[in-house]
């Protein structure tokens, strides 16, 4: 299980941070972040074998949302939120500012994020794939 602890300026900072953890082991970014520190809005998508998860920020209500979207492929050229079979938006909101702390966690079919956003405050989102387990329906 690879893992990473850090600080971001911002969620533009932090998604490029998570986008070269994702990078190193082994998710190919399919639509990459520009810059390092990319202002919101934004779109980046990432894909390691049968796992595709897109990404948008957006600001609504004087805060910033990170949206994520499942997937089941990329198409080139799409907007995130219109690649194969994409769920519903899985949203993580204010995200505004610096992130106090970062830990990313990484096995080999799933990613989690978790973001101290000050003390007792904290965000978590990931994603991956589920192996069935038992007999159930």
């Amino acid at each position: 299980m690879a893992f990473e602890t850090g600080t971001a300026t911002s969620i533009g900072n932090l998604m490029y941070k998570l986008f070269i953890f994702a990078q190193a082991n082994g998710y190919t970014a399919d639509q990459p972040i520009v810059g390092t520190n990319p202002a919101v809005p934004f779109e980046c998508a990432l894909s390691k074998g049968s796992i595709f998860v897109g990404f948008k920020t957006r600001q609504a209500y004087g805060v910033t949302y990170l949206n994520m979207y499942p997937a089941r492929g990329f198409t080139p050229g799409q907007t995130v939120g219109n690649h194969p079979e994409t769920g519903a938006a899985i949203s993580t909101s204010s995200l505004d500012g610096a992130i106090s702390s970062y830990h990313f966690f990484e096995g080999d079919d799933y990613l989690h994020v978790v973001l101290r956003m000050s003390d007792g405050r904290h965000r978590h989102f990931g994603w991956g794939s589920m192996t069935k387990f038992g007999d159930w329906a």
